[in-house]
């Protein structure tokens, strides 16, 4: 009989629960701290972030990220940024407001970038880096304008005429730019 106190046991219970949740993709950092099972630990195997000072995870989908990010002139880092913040690397994931895949493209985006198959990693991740690679354009190189209109649409950057005053938005655009700043160091 396991000791339901020990870290094993926690750590079994702690992983399905964790499980459990990734299939809602819930892409947010925990609100806790488990000391046992340290930046190398389970957590961050589940969560596919590199500990600091560790490159960026690597992942299935690196070289259709390796490949997009090219096509469009942007850092793979930050592909890989945007599609941890957004998805957690989870090709199946569909928000609450129905983004889907990997970097969570609202199905009227898709469309309009010629997606025809949502899910599909490489596709999903072409059409996100076009996107990305767009409003890094549209509002001159300015990385949190670009981000923050791809969290909340370029209808609310132009209606604040900066980043929105949405908690959720603030917070992506902070997510992502941490991790980015981890997986660069």
């Amino acid at each position: 009989m396991t000791n339901s106190s020990s870290p094993v046991a926690s750590q079994s219970g702690l992983v399905a629960v964790l499980v459990t949740l990734g299939a809602f993709c819930f892409a947010a950092p925990l609100p806790f701290t488990i000391p046992w099972v340290g930046p190398t630990g389970v957590l961050s195997a589940l969560f596919n972030r590199a500990p600091k000072g560790l490159s960026a995870p690597m992942t299935p989908f690196d070289p259709s990220i390796e490949k997009a990010a090219e096509e469009n002139n942007l850092d793979p880092l930050l592909v890989k940024a945007v599609i941890s913040v957004e998805s957690s690397f989870n090709p199946k994931c569909v928000s609450p407001a129905g983004a889907r895949g990997l970097m969570q493209l609202i199905p009227l985006t898709a469309r309009r970038l010629g997606v025809h198959h949502i899910f599909n990693p490489e596709e999903n991740i072409r059409a996100g880096c076009r996107h990305l690679r767009y409003l890094i354009d549209k509002y001159s190189g300015d990385l949190k304008l670009a981000l923050a209109a791809y969290n909340a649409g370029e209808g609310s950057v132009h209606r604040y005429k900066g980043i929105p005053p949405y908690r959720e938005t603030q917070a992506y655009v902070k997510r992502v730019l941490s991790t980015l700043n981890t997986y660069q160091s």
